[in-house]
C-alpha cells in the first residue's frame, strides 16, 4: 500500500535509522600508534631507568663523579653540563656558546669546547657522531661506558640504551688482535610519541 506524503496531526516523523559507526581502516598507525608499549622484558633495559630523576640530581651526581676523579668542578663544566641537561637532547656546541652566559648571552668558543672535552672524557657526556652534537649522560653515576641510541628524526630526541654488548665486540676484537678504541651504535627512525601525533592527526584528518 502506498503511503501518503502528508502526515496527521499527532503523527510523528520518521526517524532516520542512524548509521553503523565506521570501522577504522586497517595500517600502520591503527595497530602501531593505538598499542600500549610492552613492558620491558626480563635482562631488557628499562628507558625510564636510564633517565635523571631531575636536572639538580644530575647535576648534584656530575658533581660527586667530577670530585671522585679528583677532577675540579668549575664553573664551564658545570653551566656547559646544566645546559644540556636542561635541552634533553642532542644540542651542537655553538648553540651552547650562545646561550651559555647570563641572560642567554654568548661566550668564547674555546670555554664550551674545554668543557666539552673535559665531560666527554669523564663521561657525563656523549657525543652523537651522527648529528655532530652532544648529549648529557642520564646516568652520571655510572661508570664509564659506550653510548648508544636511538634517535628520532621528527623530534630530534635521542634515548640511550644499554644495549651490554661492549663486552662481546671486546672480546671479539681481541680475538681478531683487533684494538677497539670506541663502540658507536645510532639507529634513526621515529619515536613513539611523534608516531602517535601523527597517528592522530591521521584519525582526524580521515574521520575514523
Amino acid at each position: 500500500m502506498r503511503r501518503s506524503r502528508w502526515r496527521m496531526p499527532g503523527d510523528r516523523k520518521p526517524q532516520r535509522p542512524r548509521p553503523l559507526p565506521r570501522r577504522p581502516r586497517p595500517g600502520r598507525f591503527h595497530d602501531q600508534i593505538m598499542t600500549p608499549l610492552a613492558p620491558s622484558r626480563p635482562g631488557e633495559t628499562s628507558l625510564e631507568a636510564l633517565r635523571p630523576t631531575s636536572p639538580r640530581a644530575a647535576l648534584v651526581r656530575a658533581e660527586a663523579r667530577c670530585l671522585a676523579a679528583g677532577e675540579r668542578w668549575t664553573e664551564p663544566r658545570r653551566r656547559t653540563f646544566e645546559l644540556l641537561v636542561e635541552a634533553g637532547r642532542p644540542v651542537k656546541a655553538y648553540d651552547l656558546v650562545a646561550c651559555y652566559g647570563p641572560g642567554r648571552r654568548p661566550t668564547k668558543p674555546p670555554t664550551v669546547y674545554r668543557a666539552l672535552d673535559f665531560l666527554i672524557d669523564l663521561g657525563l657526556v656523549h657525543k652523537v657522531e651522527t648529528d655532530n652534537a652532544f648529549i648529557a649522560c642520564p646516568r652520571p653515576d655510572a661508570a664509564r661506558h659506550s653510548a648508544n641510541f636511538l634517535i628520532c628524526e621528527v623530534c630530534g630526541r635521542a634515548d640511550e640504551l644499554d644495549l651490554g654488548m661492549e663486552e662481546s665486540l671486546e672480546a671479539i676484537a681481541a680475538r681478531l688482535a683487533f684494538r677497539l678504541d670506541r663502540v658507536v651504535i645510532e639507529a634513526r627512525g621515529v619515536c613513539a610519541a611523534c608516531r602517535f601525533k601523527a597517528g592522530r592527526r591521521l584519525v582526524n584528518d580521515q574521520g575514523l
